[in-house]
């Protein structure tokens, strides 16, 4: 049976509106993002994340006081907890031979060796902000290290919230 090209354009604006429903929702459901603890993500109808800061109760910070070119233990997450770091601050307040080899080095694992998580180079007295954005994960259990170089001295404010352990599997190092 032969149809008259308008009833095909008939059928086919039928079957296009009938099946688009069900295309749209299939392909909507592809994707999502799930947290450690089950809830999915929000996204706006323009597809931006719908984040939340984390809980003031999960913020921690830790401080330690740099000099003399030794490698200080600074603390040791929780073996319960993971941790984000999200910001290093650092006050150097003497530096008897300025210049580009200064600086203050954090580490993660059993000591100053490896390579550095941060490397603050202070240049001279005076206050150095450090962001790590998203944040660096630490996994429970890890242990932060400290070290100047150059002989500066300096106070170190790390800042950051604990997650649930299963948020992170693993240090996220270089």
């Amino acid at each position: 049976m032969q149809l008259p090209r308008g009833a095909w354009i008939a059928v086919g604006l039928v079957l296009g509106l009938a099946l688009s429903p069900v295309a749209a929702q299939a392909t909507s459901a592809l994707t999502g993002i799930v947290g450690s603890n089950g809830s999915e993500a929000g996204v706006t109808l323009s597809n931006h994340l719908l984040t939340a800061e984390a809980a003031p109760t999960s913020s921690h910070g830790y401080h330690f006081f740099a000099d003399s070119s030794l490698c200080l233990k600074i603390a040791t997450t929780p073996a319960t907890a993971g941790y984000i770091l999200k910001q290093i601050v650092v006050d150097t307040y003497s530096d008897p031979t300025p210049g580009s080899s200064d600086a203050i080095e954090i580490w993660t694992g059993t000591g100053c060796s490896g390579f550095p998580l941060a490397s603050i180079h202070a240049g001279s007295v005076g206050l150095n902000t450090f962001t790590f954005n998203p944040g660096e994960a630490l996994a429970p259990g890890s242990s932060l290290y400290g070290y100047a170089t150059d002989n500066i001295a300096a106070q170190v404010w790390l800042q950051g919230y604990g997650v649930p352990a299963a948020a992170v599997k693993t240090s996220s190092t270089f």
